[in-house]
This record gives C-alpha cells, structure tokens and sequence, in this order.
C-alpha cells in the first residue's frame, strides 16, 4: 500500500512539474499597443505609435512599428540577433558638446519597462 501512495505522489509532481513547464513555453507572447500621446513627453521614438511585444520564454522585448519592422529594446531581444536597432528610430535629446556635434538619445527605458510587464501576464 506504501508503494502506490509514494507511486501517487510521483506521478502528481511529475504532472505539476509537467503544468508548469508546458505553460512558460507555451504561453502567448504578450504584446500592448502604445503611442506618443500614452508617454507624452517621455516617448523616446520619432515614429508616433507601434506595439511592444514581450518574446517569452526569452522575456525579450521589442518595439513593432506600423509597417511591421520589429526593433530590439533590451539585451536579450539583441543577442537573438533577429531584431533592428532601435536607435534609428530614437529621439535626439541634447547636445552635450556642441562644438563636436555630440547628442544624446532618448531613453527607450520608459518602453522596456512597460515591456517587461507583458513578460508576466
């Protein structure tokens, strides 16, 4: 009688076990309209609106513009290395240099953060 109970208590971790996995790598990818008038000043891009998208299980995020190009924003969207930069498309914030021309981006952190967050839905 021992043996079935231990047997039971096997096969229903194995099938938990199983649930779990089989949930992570089968789950939708996560993704959420966004636009310029949603982040107001903080909107990094010069395109005005796109989709954000969360690749599970990888928990890379990409920024999808209308006509469908997909641009990587975090490190792990980069080394699948099928997604554009996405500096094209940023911002140009200020000059720090002005006699060497040198300016910044605009931060796409705003964007990843809101990313990441379609990882765990």
């Amino acid at each position: 009688m021992k043996n079935k109970a231990v047997s039971f208590g096997c096969l229903g971790i194995i099938l938990f076990i199983f649930t779990i996995l089989f949930n992570i790598f089968t789950s939708g990818d996560g993704c959420e309209k966004v636009s310029s008038d949603q982040f107001g000043e903080d909107w990094p891009l010069t395109v005005a609106n796109g989709t954000l998208k969360c690749i599970k299980p990888y928990q890379a995020v990409i920024f999808i513009d209308k006509e469908g190009k997909e641009y990587a924003l975090n490190g792990l969207a980069i080394s699948l290395k099928k997604y554009a930069d996405i500096e094209p498309i940023q911002k140009k914030e200020n000059t720090i240099f002005p006699d060497f021309k040198i300016q910044t981006k605009k931060s796409v952190y705003p964007l990843t953060v809101r990313a990441l967050k379609l990882c765990h839905k």
